[in-house]
């Protein structure tokens, strides 16, 4: 656990697993163990695979962007740093 928040009961905790692992399935099992209730409110994926938030990312509100831009520019320049997965 990184973070609890006594005064909402809410905690920030870690997890590392392998693909298929249902995080909202365990925050539902430890609330249930802990005899709390527990749900997920929020999930952030920082490594999926060999790629991690640390690498040359875009959000999708980036990909939105240039997208935007090029449909109203036809401009590609904004498509330097995205590459095509064929």
């Amino acid at each position: 656990m990184l973070e609890f928040d006594e005064k909402r009961n809410l905690s920030v905790f870690w997890v590392s697993c392998e693909a298929g692992t249902y995080i909202r399935t365990l925050c539902v099992h430890l609330g249930l163990v802990l005899g709390v209730g527990g749900h997920m409110q929020e999930l952030r994926r920082v490594r999926s695979g060999a790629m991690s938030e640390n690498d040359d990312m875009v959000t999708m509100h980036d990909v939105m962007d240039a997208q935007w831009l090029y449909d109203n520019t036809r401009d590609g320049k904004n498509f330097g740093s995205i590459e095509t997965i064929s």
